[in-house]
This record gives structure tokens, C-alpha cells and sequence, in this order.
């Protein structure tokens, strides 16, 4: 037997034990999209990916793990607060006390300036500016841990003594923060920390909280906040003047039984997480429910205990070559959750193609 037959042997051997690894890589799974709502219905979401470890960024070949053994995965354990920028989604995990960054450049899964161990102990939001800085609150500390561009730690702000801070927005000059230890709002200055107003108490009433647990800044600057145990999304001026709700106790569409996250697109419409519901209401500007998708479960697109919804426009290039044939889409959306086999899912609001 000939040396450049034996070679084509062996070729032809490793195919077989790898079928198609010879010639082009590993077999490709048949495409499954899923839509919301589905068929017959028009689809409006599409969903794109899943976030939940190491492999869902940088997908391992049956023919590597051959070659080179199992290389230990890198998982996000409870997806809370999230916040993408620059080709990287930022997840804050309390489940491992961290920040993970879900970098989808280098196409690898790591924590937030993983040398200086121990600034966290329970991440569970985070707000990043145009600018780049990353603003974590972390409620067992009861501070906001700031990071800059270059993720680089920069210190805290915050009084312990003064506050509980739990969800974070963020606009050029401002934080607005819930503090669910005194049921309002708090105004920081970005820069600098100091308070600069506080917005609203404990209550029921118009532009009164009990327990807000998330807040998002509308195109035209107005405040949406979770107001957990009142049932409701409440919308406010930047100084707190009250505007409008949505929602109320019960158990039908349009309601809520446990809101969660909350977040705004440029067109108004709000997207509402329910954590005893286990889903996502989409509502426009007007308070009129529109859709609703997810549902518990292991299925590809299921929520479990969702604790954060974001919507992208800047993410939409990296997300467009999941998107079905004879369609684009005009954002994406971010949503977490703390448990089941999907710690972050990513949908995309579907316009026709061109």
C-alpha cells in the first residue's frame, strides 16, 4: 500500500467517524424558527438565540472534542439585570456574585474584571451610558458599582445606610434607581453620585410606589417603573409628575400578578415581564395590550423566573444572519431569567425584508 493511499485511508476514516468533518465542517442542524405569536397568526417576534454558557457563544466541534478533550463550560447560573454595548452583553448573575460578559467578538463568556474578586454580592442590574460606563447595583451592599469603558472599576456610590437599590436606568447626566427600602425613585448625577432628588413614597396612589423593582427611560425621557405589589406600570415625567398606568391585580391579559422588568422602545410601546405569569406583555404607548409571548418550561424561547427585558437597537447587526428568510428586524430583545435552561433569551421585533 502506497503512502498517498493509506493518507486518503485515513481521510476517509476520519469522515466516516465524523461524518462531513473532511470536507465541510460538521452537518447542519435543519432550521427550526420560532415565531410569536404563531402560525397562522402574522409573526411580530422571532426568536434569535439563547445565552446560558460558554457554548452557546462559541459552539465546540464533535471534531475539537476528539482532538482536544471537554473544555470545562463557563455558565451563567441566575440572568437578572442586563444591558448590551460595543458587541458585549453584560448579565448580572447573583448566582456566582458577578457581572458575565457575553462577548460576542472574541466569542467567549467571561466575568467583569475577573481579578478583582469580591466587589459584587448580588449584582441585580446594570445601566450602561452612551458614553460606555457601567453603573451595577447590588442590593445586599446597597451600592451602585461603577465600571468605565474599559471596564475598569471606578468605586461605588450610594449610602448602605440610606437606601436598597435594585433596578438602574441611565441617561446622559442622570441615574434613576429604585430603592425598594423606601418605595421611590432616586435621581443621582451620572458623574458624581450625589442624590439629586427623591420621587415618590409608599403608596398606592398616582406617582406612589410599593416596591418598584425596575425602571426604563422612554424615547421622549419619561420614567417607567415595575410597581411590584401595586400591580403596575407606572409612567412619570422626569420630575415625578405622574402620567398614566398600566395594568392592575388579576390574572387575565392586561394584568399582572408578579411585574418584574420593564422596558421602552423608540416607538413607546413597553414591554412588561410577569414573574408568576412567566411571560412578557408587549403594550403601546396608549396602555393597549398588544401581544404576549413565553411561557415556562425547557422549550426553546421558555421563561422561568424572567428577572430583566431590554430592548437594542445597536445589537440588531449581530443578531441579523439568525433572522428567517423575507424578513429583517427592526430591534432586539433581551430576556433573562434566573432559572430553567434558557438564562437569556434574544427575539427580534420582524419587519418584511427587502
Amino acid at each position: 500500500m502506497t503512502k498517498k493511499l493509506r493518507a486518503c485511508l485515513g481521510l476517509l476514516a476520519i469522515g466516516a467517524f465524523f461524518p462531513g468533518c473532511a470536507s465541510s465542517g460538521e452537518a447542519q442542524a435543519e432550521r427550526v424558527d420560532v415565531f410569536y405569536p404563531p402560525a397562522p397568526a402574522e409573526p411580530r417576534l422571532q426568536l434569535l438565540a439563547k445565552f446560558s454558557d460558554s457554548s452557546d457563544i462559541q459552539p465546540v466541534s464533535s471534531f475539537k472534542r476528539f482532538i482536544a478533550g471537554d473544555e470545562p463550560k463557563r455558565n451563567i447560573e441566575r440572568a437578572q439585570g442586563m444591558a448590551w454595548h460595543a458587541g458585549n452583553l453584560y448579565v448580572c448573575d447573583p448566582g456566582v456574585a458577578h457581572v458575565v460578559v457575553c462577548d460576542l467578538v472574541k466569542r467567549e463568556l467571561r466575568a467583569l474584571d475577573p481579578d478583582r474578586r469580591g466587589v459584587f454580592k448580588k449584582p441585580l442590574d446594570i445601566a450602561i451610558a452612551p458614553d460606555g460606563w457601567k453603573y451595577i447595583t447590588d442590593t445586599v451592599q446597597r451600592k451602585i458599582v461603577v465600571y468605565d469603558r474599559e471596564d475598569q472599576y471606578h468605586g461605588t456610590f450610594g449610602d448602605p445606610e440610606a437606601w436598597r437599590p435594585v433596578g438602574i436606568a441611565t441617561t446622559p447626566d442622570k441615574l434613576y434607581v429604585t430603592d425598594v427600602a423606601n418605595h421611590a425613585l432616586v435621581v443621582l448625577d451620572r458623574k458624581t453620585g450625589v442624590e439629586l432628588e427623591r420621587i415618590g413614597k409608599r403608596g398606592s396612589g398616582e406617582g406612589e410606589f410599593y416596591y418598584p423593582i425596575a425602571v426604563a427611560v422612554g424615547p421622549d425621557g419619561d420614567l417607567h417603573v415595575a410597581d411590584s405589589f401595586n400591580f403596575r406600570i407606572q409612567r412619570l415625567r422626569p420630575d415625578g409628575t405622574f402620567v398614566s398606568s398600566v395594568g392592575k391585580a388579576g390574572k387575565r391579559l392586561g394584568q399582572f400578578a408578579r411585574p418584574r422588568g420593564v422596558a421602552v422602545d423608540r416607538e413607546g410601546r413597553i414591554y412588561a415581564l410577569d414573574g408568576a405569569f412567566e411571560n412578557c406583555q408587549i403594550f403601546d404607548a396608549d396602555g393597549k395590550l398588544l401581544l404576549f409571548f413565553g411561557a415556562p418550561g425547557s422549550q426553546p424561547g421558555a421563561i422561568n423566573l424572567p428577572g430583566s427585558v431590554r430592548v437594542s437597537y445597536s445589537a440588531v447587526d449581530a443578531f441579523r444572519d439568525k433572522v428567517a428568510p423575507g424578513f429583517d428586524i427592526e430591534y432586539v430583545v433581551f430576556i433573562s431569567s434566573q432559572a430553567g435552561l434558557n438564562k437569556v433569551n434574544v427575539y427580534g421585533l420582524l419587519r418584511k425584508g427587502e
